[in-house]
């Protein structure tokens, strides 16, 4: 992907002063996108924008001047084919981080790029890739049946529950701030 010099020169958006390095980060990102969209294309999957994702490409027409990842999202269908595909078809330096392709605990997938370094202080400890990353979440459909759909949404509340408690004990996370800058260190591989 190929970008402008003016892309990476410093600018204030919406009063937040978005530095070189924030837009070094952003470049990282938008190649995995890149790369999302070109598997995508190939087999025929759909994604779309979510979260601050979809919030920044609307109201700010790029990123949320202060945010730090991208989300996407997918039906289940594409998601799990996606995720299958991907371990296999992704270029190199970009990685599929789920829970059964890294030591991690997720519900999601995560796109990473392995020629980069974007840790806090905490994650830096763990052994997992801490590369640059793109989330991806899997959407299910709600059953029709609203007896159904109330036992389902117990179950996700109750899973959040366990899986939050889970995520906390292992991250070790305290107050950490994790879009301040001051808190992110980004190392590229000199070769690029």
């Amino acid at each position: 992907m190929e970008f402008s010099e003016n892309y990476f020169k410093e600018e204030v958006l919406w009063g937040f002063k978005v530095t070189p390095t924030r837009k070094r980060y952003w470049a990282k990102i938008l190649e995995m996108l890149e790369e999302v969209d070109r598997i995508c294309k190939k087999h025929h999957l759909k994604y779309f924008a979510a979260g601050g994702t979809l919030l920044g490409a609307i109201r700010h027409k790029g990123f949320i001047p202060w945010d730090y990842d991208m989300d996407l999202n997918m039906m289940r269908d594409d998601y799990e084919m996606f995720c299958k595909i991907a371990q296999n078809e992704l270029r190199a330096p970009f990685f599929l981080q789920t829970s059964y392709t890294d030591n991690c605990p997720m519900f999601y997938a995560k796109i990473r790029n392995s020629e980069t370094t974007a840790a806090t202080v905490h994650s830096l400890s763990l052994k997992y890739n801490n590369g640059i990353f793109l989330d991806i979440f899997p959407v299910d459909n709600m059953p029709d049946d609203e007896s159904e759909r109330e036992r389902i949404k117990k179950d996700i509340a109750e899973l959040d529950r366990f899986l939050s408690i889970g995520v906390r004990k292992y991250w070790h996370i305290r107050n950490e701030k994790v879009g301040d800058e001051d808190n992110i260190e980004i190392n590229e591989n000199e070769n690029e």
